[in-house]
C-alpha cells in the first residue's frame, strides 16, 4: 500500500542509516528490518526491496493509494531523489539507453558475492542471463536466433552493457540480418531485442554486513547469501512494425521461467505488472486489509480541517456530546 505509515522496521533501518553507524546485525535483527509489510502483495514486498514503489491493485484493476498519478501509473523509483539534477550530457544519455523500469519488461534480482567481485561483474553476468534466457524462450518457440557482441562502455552516470538478439522464423517477415558479427546495438533492423544492463541499477542494499553487502531477505531465501542487488535489466524489444517483439504472452512465459534469485518483471494487456518468482507469476494484488486501510485515509483527508478539529475534540471531551 502506497503513502502510507512505514514499518517501525523502516524506520529504524533509516535512523541507522542518517546517523552514520554500521553494525554487524543478527539473525534476528536482520530479520526485523527486512520484514515486508504485512499489508502487501508479495508482488509489490518483492519490488520494495529493490527501492521500486509499486502499488497493489483492487479487483477493478485501480491502484490502492491515496492518490494516484498519471505520469506514473504503475508507481515509483524510491531511488529518483538522491539523483538532484542531472546535467545535460546525463539527460541525453539516459533518452537514449534506459526507459522507464516500471513501464518495461526487466529481469531483476540477486548475485551472490562469491559470483561477482564487482559492481562491473554483476552487470555482465546479469546482461548474459538475460540474453540466454529471452534467446532459449523464443527457441522454444521455433525461432532461429543470433546476437551482437556484448557492448560495453563507460558514460557519465555509469557502465553500460547493451546487447541484441535477433530472430527469425519460416512464415513470417523476421530475418537475421547479414552482417550480425559486426553489428553494434540499436543499429540492426528486424525483430529484435536489446538487453541493457547499467551499475547505477547495482545497489549493495542497506543493512550490510563486514563484507559490505546485505544479505538476502530470509523471507526470500531461508539461506540469506551475502548478495548485490541488480535492480534491472531492461529488455527493449521491436517486431520491425512498430510493435513489441515481447509480448505479453511471452512476458509471461518469461516469468513462469524464473528461477533461483533471479526474477522477472513483465506488464499484462492492460498494462498492469506482475512479476515472476521461482516458476510462478505473482499479481499485485491488494488485500481487503489494504483497501480498507485507503479507503480510510481517503475519507479522513476529504474531510473538511473544521469537522476534523470539531470531531477530535469531542472525542476527547469527557463529558459526552
Amino acid at each position: 500500500m502506497m503513502n502510507r505509515l512505514k514499518p517501525l522496521s523502516a524506520l529504524l533501518g533509516a535512523a541507522l542509516i542518517l546517523s552514520g553507524c554500521s553494525s554487524v546485525y543478527t539473525a534476528d535483527e536482520l530479520a526485523r528490518l527486512q520484514a515486508p509489510d504485512p499489508l502487501a502483495s508479495r508482488a509489490r514486498s518483492l519490488m520494495a526491496v529493490f527501492d521500486f514503489d509499486v502499488p497493489d491493485r483492487a479487483p477493478d484493476g485501480s491502484a490502492v493509494v491515496l492518490q494516484e498519478t498519471e505520469d506514473r501509473p504503475n508507481g515509483g523509483d524510491n531511488t529518483q531523489a538522491t539523483w538532484g539534477m542531472p546535467n545535460v550530457r546525463a539527460v541525453v544519455e539516459a533518452s537514449l539507453q534506459s526507459a522507464d523500469p516500471l513501464m518495461t519488461p526487466h529481469f531483476f534480482g540477486f548475485v551472490k558475492a562469491e559470483d561477482a567481485a564487482d559492481e562491473k561483474n554483476v552487470v555482465r553476468r546479469m546482461a548474459a542471463h538475460a540474453v540466454t534466457e529471452t534467446a532459449s524462450l523464443m527457441a522454444g518457440e521455433g525461432w532461429r536466433f543470433a546476437w551482437t557482441k556484448p557492448y560495453a562502455r563507460e558514460m557519465s552516470l555509469s557502465y553500460v552493457v547493451t546487447q541484441d538478439i535477433f530472430f527469425e522464423k519460416e512464415g513470417t517477415a523476421c530475418r537475421l540480418p547479414e552482417n550480425i558479427g559486426t553489428l553494434q546495438p540499436w543499429a540492426g533492423e528486424g525483430c529484435r531485442v536489446t538487453v541493457v544492463a547499467r551499475s547505477r541499477d547495482v545497489a549493495r542494499g542497506r543493512w550490510t554486513g563486514e563484507s559490505g553487502l546485505e544479505r538476502v531477505p530470509a523471507w526470500i531465501d531461508p539461506a540469506q547469501p551475502e548478495a548485490w542487488r541488480m535492480r534491472s535489466v531492461l529488455l527493449l524489444s521491436t517486431d520491425g512494425r512498430g510493435g513489441a517483439f515481447l509480448t505479453p504472452e511471452r512476458q509471461r512465459a518469461l516469468a513462469a521461467r524464473a528461477d533461483g534469485l533471479i526474477f522477472f518483471y513483465g506488464l499484462d494487456e492492460k498494462g498492469l505488472p506482475f512479476v515472476g518468482e521461482k516458476g510462478r507469476i505473482e499479481k499485485f494484488s491488494a488485500s481487503a486489509e489494504s483497501i480498507e486501510a485507503v479507503s480510510h485515509a481517503k475519507a479522513e483527508a476529504a474531510e473538511p480541517v473544521g469537522s476534523r478539529i470539531i470531531r477530535s475534540v469531542t472525542n476527547l471531551w469527557p463529558f459526552g456530546g
